[in-house]
């Protein structure tokens, strides 16, 4: 059986991209794909789950010509046909599947993080570097015109996305501000948290 995680972003990565994106006053976003897992097709064997009765019950609320396969006790048997959050091997195939997209778009991946994506233009100069931690990426647009279309290639792929830009950010429960052209990373919410 092949490998069934996925492969997550290096944090120096994230901390070198930030500074070359302090460095050469780049702009950072973080894209959010909603939903991720779920845009992708289920490979391999045929997998079946069965449904509680309270989930079967809005099941066939929703589309009623599933009651005549609603078991006696009223729970109902369905196959799955895309990856789900928790099912061994979702996150792998959710790995390959936004690499591919990306790489649809002009970006590879570094050789030293998996996880890492860069785009260079025809003068061989980097337009944009992405961390991709699952489905949450962190972006840097060196120069300037990345952004529009790494976004529509992503709505294109998955439909709903969410954007957050701006001088202040919070990416894998690290806030990061941008202040005097330097980036600033903290966790100072999670200390409420050990009280």
């Amino acid at each position: 059986m092949g490998e069934t995680y996925s492969p997550t972003v290096n944090s120096e990565s994230v901390n070198a991209t930030l500074d070359l994106a302090s460095l050469q006053n780049a702009r950072v976003y973080i894209i959010d794909v909603s939903g991720a897992f779920l845009h992708v097709p289920l490979g391999g064997v045929p997998l079946h789950m069965r449904l509680g009765k309270e989930v079967a019950t809005r099941l066939t609320t929703l589309d009623p010509s599933f009651v005549p396969d609603l078991d006696p006790d009223g729970t109902i048997v369905v196959r799955i046909h895309k990856a789900i959050y928790g099912l061994g091997g979702s996150s792998r195939q959710w790995s390959d599947h936004v690499a591919a997209t990306l790489g649809s778009c002009g970006y590879h991946r570094l050789q030293y993080d998996r996880n890492v994506f860069i785009k260079k233009n025809q003068a061989g100069s980097t337009e944009s570097l992405l961390c991709v931690h699952v489905d949450d990426i962190l972006a840097a647009d060196f120069l300037g015109d990345a952004r529009n279309d790494l976004t529509a290639a992503l709505v294109a792929a998955y439909g709903k996305i969410k954007v957050h830009d701006g001088d202040t950010l919070t990416h894998l429960g690290v806030n990061i501000e941008r202040r005097n052209g330097a980036f600033h990373l903290d966790q100072r919410h999670l200390i409420s948290l050990l009280d």
